[in-house]
């Protein structure tokens, strides 16, 4: 699906996006995808727990090593 608009800038910003290349259908759908991440993130983090709410446990530095070399391990034996 494509999707055309239409938008008006006061005339300096305008010039100042026109000459910074921010028009270009490229730049703009750049700035769209940055905005939609953003949006995301924002989403999550507002029903994220946080601090003492988090449900996960807490790992010992440890734990912490163990699983990395885990991940390593189990990593490395896949790759071809």
């Amino acid at each position: 699906m494509t999707m055309q608009f239409t938008i008006s800038l006061p005339d300096g910003l305008g010039h100042r996006a026109q000459a910074n290349g921010l028009l270009k259908e490229e730049a703009v759908i750049t700035m769209f995808e940055i905005a939609l991440r953003r949006v995301a993130a924002e989403r999550f983090l507002a029903v994220a727990p946080t601090g003492d709410d988090a449900t996960m446990p807490q790992l010992s530095d440890k734990a912490i090593v163990d699983e990395v070399k885990r991940v390593r391990a189990a990593r490395k034996k896949a790759a071809p």
